[in-house]
């Protein structure tokens, strides 16, 4: 008999291997595999105010090696220095890539053209930790950019985690110039749950100060995927609202409520959940993660209308700006605090142990993969039929780990490990 086997062929592909840190003048560099280097070229897009062909119009192809690596001057002018986004399209070399001079979004016709392509996100350089996750602390390095052309600052006067692990964000008047922060999540989370957990009163906010909670990416399509809470009385001081609702774009009838969260509420609990078809919002007095089906809110909203967002890349993002850049009305500083910040996925991922340990005194430590902030319930049996519930773990990061000293009576024992839903 004969048997003949066919390896199907590997599929094309391409990847950053050093991003430039923010406000570098370093090449971006790259490698591809699977494809043919002397008849492919990598057609290079940033995205500063919008998207740009890298490194000119002139030459708008970058060779590949013949070892597959890539590299390509994306400073050539202007503000390339400070670019969030970062796209490469590994096409034919006699295609003539589209000429981007600061388009919104870039065309579907790179992607029909290319056999390989990637796009990235570039932090700002400065990191912190806040609940469990890595975020990058934005700086407009003294420029004034969006929202409200704002000065951004990553000084550790604008942004920081205290001893108690809870992030705040202040707006600062230095030598005359107001700066304001924000923070961005390094993951991207997509559909599920967002909560924030906030120690600072809605109706204590300066009446030019706003608190934004929220997705966006810099790419145009679904409005960049805004889904937004924000407090704020947007300069003026007798508005009775001090909050609102908005799924991006806002002008449409339907797309933003706003809602008032009473002055005695100094603790609130911020949230919308994002499923496929639908946002729900709620806010709620005090620090509280509320049993289905919810009640009590402060407020409670829901879209499903036209232009429902849906997942692509976007970040979760915290700031605290001005929407007038005169300055706070009283001229001091603005300040927010926020214990923590909860995300639930949805659907949850299954869980499953990663490690297993003994110790000298016959102690066992279970370990397994978590998302920060979701509850798990750990359940044992003797027999896989009757299951009894041990205990109920919170992760604080992306891994938990469950100890115990069986019982010397305990023939065998078995653990499972459910995720408990919002």
């Amino acid at each position: 008999m004969l048997i003949a086997g066919f390896a199907a062929a590997a599929e094309p592909q391409v990847s950053f291997t050093y991003m430039p840190p923010y406000g570098s003048t370093e090449d971006l560099a790259g490698r591809v595999e699977n494809v043919d280097c002397a008849t492919h070229a990598v057609a290079v897009y940033i995205f500063v105010g919008g998207w740009w062909t890298k490194p000119s119009f002139a030459a708008p192809l970058s060779p590949i090696a013949s070892d597959g690596t890539w590299t390509c001057d994306i400073t050539t002018g202007g503000s390339d220095i400070y670019a969030t986004q970062l796209a490469a399209y590994v096409v034919p070399r006699d295609y003539a890539p589209p000429r981007a001079e600061g388009w919104p979004q870039l065309p579907d016709e790179l992607a029909a053209n290319a056999v390989a392509s990637v796009r990235a996100t570039r932090p700002y350089t400065r990191r912190i930790w806040f609940s469990g996750y890595e975020w990058s602390v934005k700086d407009s390095r003294g420029q004034t950019t969006g929202p409200g052309d704002n000065v951004f600052s990553d000084s550790t006067g604008n942004v920081w985690v205290d001893a108690q692990g809870r992030l705040h964000l202040k707006i600062c008047r230095r030598n005359g110039v107001w700066s304001c922060a924000e923070v961005v999540s390094v993951r991207s989370f997509g559909h599920g749950t967002y909560r924030i957990f906030a120690d600072t009163a809605a109706d204590a906010l300066d009446a030019r100060a706003v608190l934004g909670l929220f997705t966006w990416n810099d790419d145009a399509p679904y409005t960049h995927r805004e889904i937004d809470i924000e407090l704020s009385r947007w300069d003026n001081a007798s508005d009775a609202n001090n909050a609102q609702y908005v799924v991006q774009p806002w002008q449409p009838p339907g797309h933003l409520t706003r809602f008032r969260v009473p002055p005695d509420v100094t603790n609130a609990t911020y949230s919308f959940s994002w499923r496929t078809n639908r946002i729900d919002f709620a806010t709620y007095g005090g620090h509280v993660i509320p049993t289905s089906p919810a009640g009590g809110e402060i407020a409670a909203w829901s879209f499903a209308g036209d232009g429902l967002p849906q997942p692509g890349g976007e970040n979760y993002r915290i700031n605290l700006w001005l929407c007038n850049t005169a300055g706070t009305t009283d001229g001091k500083d603005e300040e927010v605090v926020i214990s923590r910040f909860a995300f639930v996925p949805s659907p949850l991922p299954r869980p499953a142990w990663t490690n297993l340990a003994w110790s000298a005194d016959g102690m066992l430590s279970l370990a397994a993969c978590a998302e920060p902030q979701v509850a798990y319930r750990v359940e044992v049996s003797s027999n896989l039929t009757t299951w009894a519930e041990s205990t109920v773990v919170a992760a604080t990061n992306t891994s938990l780990t469950f100890m115990e000293q069986p019982s010397p009576g305990h023939a065998r024992r078995f653990y499972r490990l459910t995720a408990l839903e919002p």
